[in-house]
Parts: structure tokens; C-alpha cells; sequence
């Protein structure tokens, strides 16, 4: 009978577990395990559902036991060396600075040419890239993978020589024409709607447009390289400046080639002078990089916080903006002819596009290949059974999301054997629809701000509302949904702007612990937004730490935002400051300049790498009793990693 009742609230906690009720799954593996203390099943469940309720220590423990009895599958053990290696200095002690080859795409293929004398990349935010064919007149849009989704010829007023193509970020593309001496502007299917520039030496004229830099302003900067120049217009393009001449404190461009605009400073590198020469924004030279130190530098890009990436002849090199200093990045492996251009896909590779050899090279940082993918089974779903839906989250060891990728990455396997009719839904980064839970600090001093409080609900519910849903959590002494998903806007500033249970003893852990709750069985990216006047003091955590917080959101995929109501002198608080930093979000200050409109905006821009699938099932289910395990293996380039979790179909008596 041990037996019997030890296997019934294993399949409780399991359904619990799917059903994002980490607490109940918790409480039925223990019950379970009262039973039937040494099963190893049971027990590893037990440690994930720790682990998703942000008690990833507790998780560490059952699962290193798990270990150390020999009783552990490799991949309950690469799950816990994942996890604990999280927990320490490997994230600030990695340095991504030794990339290797892990693909290769050549223009020639043995039947066609797939393109011709490639000149720059620009890689985008959903893992997806464009390369830019100078010799086949062309614009290619590549995926995460590197396969082919789209080509770019510029409709009936086709593309002449283009050498570089840069997003507006307000629905069209800049696409420089070399031979054609302007800058075409198009819709992302690739027709000409427009032009900027055209052939000639004076204000606003070409000779060689190369590579091009927006600003997020509304101007676009371009290195005109036969007039030996760079030159600024507005998106209209209406003619705004041009500089880079010779004048008393700059000897002036001999080649002007790479461009790149990054904290107001325009940065343009002379491939004849082998240099990189710095300006502000309304031309006015600044400084000059790297001189001395380069061998021919073309296309820039940004490579991390102060340093760029140049494509020096056949290598790639950074370049500290502040100290100066250069350092090699890469050598291609002592293969490359000569590299135009490089960029940082969303995933960490470095993707280079080489003129002479005429391909495009993959590179990627030599520990992550040899770490692979981190992989996990978020959650599996069999209320339809058979159909079944598995939702997926893919990080790399440091828990960055891997996005962009499609079905061709995935391979699932239910009880070792090909699922049937596997099809991939969605990826949530790709969702524009995000559901947020508003977290009301309740201390006393939130009476000074109800006005603040009123203009704030309003805008975010202007904003959310069309894309999502909100709902109100008030952080008082007890914390309460105060509002559920989807209430009305008077509802939800009847509760914004209560203040019945405003309290000194106001509990920040247990509301921030209820918003995501809130948000567990969301599809959509989530998001607790925090209103507050300067934050939670230690007296405002009374059950829950720091750490244990922070874990529970970043364990689900819920990104902590905070708004600050307070004045100009109001400080921000280190706590909340963590939990923004740690999970992906972000503060704001309700009266600086920039306020907080972007708010919506980088919520739906938050990357997740969580993938949802569905198939249906073959298995034999014991009439709801059998355990039954779906094994995810993703592979990208040469990476790959795997998880196992399982489910029990409906109960049928």
C-alpha cells in the first residue's frame, strides 16, 4: 500500500507541477517521498520544484544526494553543475574574448551561387540577420541558423551595388548603393519607396556611399567615400551636415569606410590612415583610436559596453574606447581574405562576412561550445490528450536566453521514441503581448504621491491594455490581488490608490512573491512593475531574502521593473536595484526627462528563450496512471544540450 500511495502523489505533484502550483508539488513529492523515501524520481522532481520556487539551494542539496548515492541520470548531473556554477563567480569570471570557427556559408555552392561578394552584416533582434551582396545586388535575410529566409533586390528600381543596409527602426530599411551613389530606402519586403542622395560633390550629394549609422534620433549618418566625407541627413532625407575634411585639428579622411554612432560621439574608421577618428554629433572632431595599432580597419560595430568591433583586414580586433587599448578578438583561424564587416548576433556569436573568399563565418566563444546549451522542460501540458504541449526554455551555462530558433533546433522524443505531428507554436520572444502585476508599495509615504500614482496607472494601462493584461497586487502587511487581470481602468486605480492598508510593516517579499505567482501560467512575456518612493527597507522582507526573490523570477522567466515616484534627491535602493539587474528589467524615474513611456516597450523587448510545441501522443497511459517522459534535445551550430521531464494524462475511470 507504501507503494501505491507513494506512486499517487508522485502523479499529484507531477500535475501540480505542470500547473506552475509549485507549493502543492512540493507538498505531494514530500508526501510521497513519506512513503517511499528513496526513490530517485520522486526525489529529483522534489529538487525542481525547489528550484522553480526560487530555493535553489534546497534544490542543490536533494540533487547533489541524488549524486552521491550513484542514483543520478548525466543529465540530473549537468542540470546540478549548471545550476550551482550560476550560483558562484563563473558568470563575472567568464571572459568572451577566444571565438572559433562554428559555421561557415559560402556564396558558391556546388550548383548556384547563393551570393556575391558580401560587404556587411547587420544582425536583429530576433537572432536573424542580413547580409549585404555587393557583387549579386542584393540583400539576403538569414535566421538564427543561417538558412535563407529572404531576398532583398529592391523591386522594380533594383539595388546597384549595395554595400551596406541599416533599419530606421520606424518600418523601412536604409540600403547604401555604391555604383548607384545614394541610399534606398525600403519596406522589409525589399521594395524602393524612396531615395536619399545623389551623384555628385555637393551638400547632400554621393560619390561610393559605404556603411551607415542611425542614431535613434531620426538621422542617418553615411560614410561617402568618394568624397572623402561623412554625411548626415534626417529620415526624410533632407541634407543636415557633412564632416571629416581637412581642417586645422584633423588632417582629414583619405578612406572613410566604417561608421559607428554610440553615447553621442561618431565613430569613423580610415582604412588608409588605419585609424578611427572620433566627432560629436554635429561634426566637430573629437580624438583619434587605434592609430598604430591597425592594419586596415572597415566596418564597426558595437561589441560590448565601450568597445567596438573593427574588421582590420583579416582579423577582428576590439577596441576600448576609453583607454584605447586594441585587442585581437579573432583571426578567422588564420583563413580570412579580407573581413568587411562583423557583428554580435542576439545569441553572443560574432557573425563576419569576408569579401575576397566570399563567405560569411560563425564565430562563437571556444567555452560555450564546448559547455553547449542549457535546456529545460518548463512545463508539459495533457489536459487535451493525446495532443500534448511542451513549453521549453534554452539558455546558454550562464543563463542567457538563446532566441531565434525554430523547429529544425528541436528533436522530441516521448519515451524514446519520435513524437507524432510535432508542431512548433510560437516562441514567446517573438510575442508583442505581454501580462504584467503591478506591486504597490504601501508604506505610509506613499500618500505624498497619489497624483503621481493616478498619471502612472493611466499610462501604463494606455499601454498595456492593447497588448496584455494587468493586474494589482498591494503590498501591505498581508498582500492581496487587488486587482485581477484584465479589470477596468477604474479598478484598477479604485486599488492603486487605496491606502487602507499602508502600514510601516509593509511587506515587499510577500507581494513581490505573489505578482509572480500571478503571472505563472502566462503565455506571454511577463513583468512585475514595482511603484514606489524609494524602495523597501530590511523591515519590509519578512519571510523571504534578496537572493530567494531573485531566483523565483529569473527561475520563471518574470523580468522585476521599478518606478521610482520620489523627486530628484529620492536615491535608488540596492535592492531593487538587484532585482532589476538580476532578471532582466529595469528602473525608471517617474521625474527625469526621459519618464517612463519606454517602459512597454523594453518589457516586450525582453528576451525569454522560452519555445512552446505540440504533438500528439502514441503512448498507452494506464488509464491516466502512467509516467510518461518527453526527452527535448536542441542542437544550434555546434552546440547542443537536453532535458527530461515527463507528465501523466487525465485520470479515466
Amino acid at each position: 500500500m507504501d507503494g501505491v500511495y507513494a506512486r499517487d502523489e508522485f502523479r499529484w505533484g507531477v500535475r501540480s507541477f505542470n500547473s506552475t502550483l509549485f507549493n502543492k508539488a512540493i507538498i505531494s513529492f514530500e508526501k510521497s517521498l513519506s512513503y517511499k523515501p528513496e526513490d530517485p524520481r520522486t526525489r529529483e522532481w522534489l529538487g525542481r520544484a525547489y528550484y522553480r520556487s526560487g530555493f535553489v539551494d534546497a534544490a542543490l542539496r536533494i540533487w547533489q544526494n541524488i549524486i552521491d548515492e550513484g542514483k543520478a541520470s548525466s543529465l540530473l548531473a549537468n542540470l546540478t553543475e549548471v545550476v550551482s556554477a550560476r550560483r558562484g563567480l563563473g558568470r563575472e569570471l567568464a571572459e568572451k574574448m577566444h571565438y572559433v570557427i562554428s559555421l561557415e556559408i559560402m556564396g558558391k555552392q556546388e550548383e548556384f551561387n547563393l551570393f556575391t561578394r558580401p560587404t556587411s552584416v547587420r544582425t536583429r533582434y530576433d537572432g536573424s540577420f542580413y547580409i549585404v551582396a555587393y557583387g549579386s545586388n542584393e540583400v539576403l535575410l538569414f535566421n538564427a541558423n543561417g538558412a535563407l529566409r529572404k531576398r532583398l533586390r529592391g523591386g522594380f528600381d533594383v539595388f546597384d551595388h549595395p554595400f551596406d543596409v541599416a533599419d530606421s527602426g520606424e518600418g523601412y530599411l536604409f540600403v547604401s548603393e555604391f555604383e548607384g551613389n545614394r541610399i534606398a530606402k525600403c519596406n522589409y519586403e525589399g521594395y524602393i519607396t524612396g531615395s536619399i542622395g545623389e551623384r555628385g560633390r555637393g551638400e547632400g550629394q554621393l560619390l561610393g556611399p559605404q556603411y551607415m549609422a542611425v542614431d535613434g534620433k531620426g538621422y542617418l549618418f553615411v560614410t561617402d567615400w568618394g568624397n572623402r566625407r561623412v554625411s548626415k541627413f534626417d529620415y526624410d532625407g533632407t541634407f543636415i551636415l557633412d564632416f571629416g575634411e581637412r581642417s586645422r585639428d584633423y588632417d582629414g579622411f583619405l578612406a572613410p569606410s566604417g561608421i559607428l554612432v554610440y553615447q553621442d560621439r561618431v565613430f569613423v574608421s580610415d582604412s588608409v590612415r588605419k585609424h578611427i577618428a572620433v566627432f560629436d554629433m554635429h561634426g566637430n572632431f573629437i580624438t583619434v583610436l587605434g592609430e598604430g595599432r591597425l592594419n586596415g580597419p572597415e566596418g564597426l560595430s558595437l561589441f560590448s559596453d565601450n568597445n567596438i568591433l573593427i574588421a582590420d583586414t583579416t582579423r577582428l580586433v576590439s577596441l576600448d574606447i576609453e583607454s584605447g587599448t586594441v585587442q585581437v578578438v579573432s583571426d578567422i583561424e588564420g583563413g580570412a581574405g579580407r573581413i568587411m564587416k562583423a557583428d554580435t548576433d542576439i545569441n553572443g556569436n560574432l557573425i563576419a562576412v569576408d569579401f575576397d573568399k566570399n563567405g560569411i563565418t560563425f564565430l562563437s566563444e571556444i567555452s560555450s561550445i564546448y559547455s553547449g546549451l542549457f535546456v529545460q522542460i518548463d512545463s508539459i501540458y495533457a489536459g487535451n490528450f493525446p495532443e500534448v504541449t511542451v513549453a521549453v526554455k534554452v539558455e546558454d551555462r550562464l543563463g542567457n536566453p538563446i532566441s531565434g530558433l525554430d523547429s529544425s533546433n528541436f528533436l522530441i522524443t516521448e519515451r524514446g521514441y519520435s513524437v507524432f505531428d510535432s508542431r512548433f507554436e510560437y516562441s514567446t520572444d517573438n510575442s508583442g503581448f505581454a501580462d504584467v502585476a503591478i506591486l504597490m508599495d504601501r508604506s505610509p509615504e506613499m500618500n505624498r504621491y497619489r497624483e503621481q500614482v493616478k498619471e502612472v496607472i493611466l499610462q501604463l494601462d494606455q499601454d498595456i491594455r492593447a497588448r496584455g493584461s494587468i493586474a494589482m497586487i498591494s503590498g501591505g502587511e498581508t498582500p492581496l490581488i487587488t486587482a485581477e487581470p484584465n479589470s477596468s481602468r477604474n479598478d484598477l486605480l479604485e486599488a492603486a490608490l487605496s491606502s487602507s492598508d499602508n502600514s510601516d510593516f509593509w511587506s515587499f517579499d510577500l507581494g513581490a512573491r505573489l505578482s509572480v505567482t500571478e503571472l505563472l501560467t502566462s503565455k506571454n512575456k511577463r513583468a512585475v512593475i514595482f511603484l514606489t518612493a524609494q524602495g523597501p527597507s530590511e523591515e519590509n522582507f519578512a519571510q523571504y531574502d534578496l537572493i530567494q526573490l531573485q531566483q523565483f523570477m529569473k527561475n520563471n522567466g518574470v523580468a522585476f521593473y521599478c518606478i521610482y515616484l520620489g523627486g530628484a534627491g529620492t536615491g535608488a535602493s540596492e535592492n531593487v536595484e538587484y532585482l532589476c539587474e538580476e532578471t532582466g528589467g529595469r528602473s525608471y524615474h517617474y521625474y527625469e526627462p526621459a519618464g517612463i513611456g519606454s517602459i512597454i516597450r523594453d518589457i516586450l523587448l525582453q528576451r525569454t528563450g522560452l519555445y512552446v510545441f505540440k504533438f500528439f501522443s502514441t503512448q498507452q497511459t494506464d488509464f491516466g496512471r502512467a509516467y510518461l517522459p518527453v526527452e527535448v534535445e536542441v542542437i544550434l551550430m555546434k552546440r547542443s544540450g537536453r532535458d527530461e521531464l515527463g507528465y501523466f494524462a487525465p485520470l479515466v475511470f
